[in-house]
């Protein structure tokens, strides 16, 4: 019976390597991620091929290529870290400060809204758990959500369209969402009683990504949505050239419109509602950093909404 080899500390940092520079899409995009040079990131990836007796991916003139046998090792490598990271919250579980990292992805802007109540619940969540680390990263809310089921966030911020079995969603607060042109936009200066539904219909729009509201469905359904911008920042820069109608939070508009460079249309009208939730994937409650994380939040609601 063939010897089942055993899995060293060297073989989890190779492994590590290898899983970003797929995740990266090849040696040079994962230079930046790893901090280190693309020839050393070569040497680690033939050691890891040569301890496993695997060929993971090919790299020359035709570019970067997982193998089949290579992806297997992927998947099979991402699986390791979760349960390693599941066998360390375990132990943390039984220690009076738990330690480990806390993973965590944000729907972008999330912080600009003072609603979010964010650096207190973070703040809160660092004296509770010192010995704990924080992997914050900022996504779409799709991604954010995907992110959470895929097991790369414990935890997650997010506007989320629908119900999913798999996710526990906990209503927090709620965010305004108006209809803006920019300064160089011709409804920018035309009188108030001139701007009408028909007059903003004439004009492109920018997609919305997530629309749970019926009344605005019907009120947009003739725009014409020639743009699309998944992140707040590409829909203010895609508004702010003066070619486009879309919407944005009023937290975030709040800047250009002190600045002049904004204006809202029809705000009696045109507004949307966003509700945002935390996203816990569920069978994460025997997590102990997700435990002090979720207290930190209800006390942080309750307390705002008492």
């Amino acid at each position: 019976m063939k010897k089942q080899p055993q899995v060293s500390d060297i073989d989890l940092r190779l492994i590590r390597v290898y899983i970003a520079v797929v995740e990266c899409g090849g040696f040079t995009a994962a230079e930046v991620k790893l901090s280190k040079s693309k020839s050393a990131i070569s040497m680690d990836m033939s050691e890891l091929e040569g301890r496993l007796g695997i060929t993971l991916c090919r790299r020359g003139r035709s570019g970067f290529s997982v193998t089949h046998l290579g992806h297997e090792v992927y998947n099979a490598a991402k699986r390791l870290l979760r349960n390693l990271e599941g066998f360390r919250h375990t132990v943390s579980a039984l220690q009076e400060s738990p330690e480990g990292t806390l993973h965590i992805y944000l729907s972008d802007n999330t912080v600009f809204d003072p609603r979010s109540r964010l650096p207190q619940i973070l703040e809160e969540f660092i004296v509770r758990a010192p010995n704990a680390s924080f992997a914050i990263n900022g996504a779409t809310s799709k991604l954010v959500a995907q992110a959470v089921l895929a097991d790369d966030a414990d935890v997650g911020f997010a506007v989320i369209g629908a119900d999913n079995p798999s996710l526990e969603c906990r209503a927090l607060y709620s965010e305004e969402l108006f209809l803006y042109c920019a300064k160089n936009h011709p409804l920018f200066d035309a009188p108030a009683e001139k701007i009408t539904l028909d007059s903003l219909y004439e004009h492109s729009f920018i997609k919305i990504e997530v629309l749970n509201d019926d009344r605005l469905k019907e009120l947009i359904e003739p725009c014409d949505f020639t743009a699309s911008a998944d992140q707040l920042d590409a829909r203010a820069a895609l508004i702010l050239t003066g070619k486009y109608l879309g919407f944005l939070p009023s937290h975030l508009a709040s800047f250009w419109l002190a600045r002049g460079d904004l204006r809202a249309l029809l705000p009696e009208f045109m507004f949307m509602e966003n509700t945002f939730y935390s996203v816990i994937k569920k069978g994460q409650q025997e997590n102990p950093l997700v435990k002090i994380f979720k207290q930190c939040i209800d006390e942080s609601f309750a307390h705002r909404r008492s």
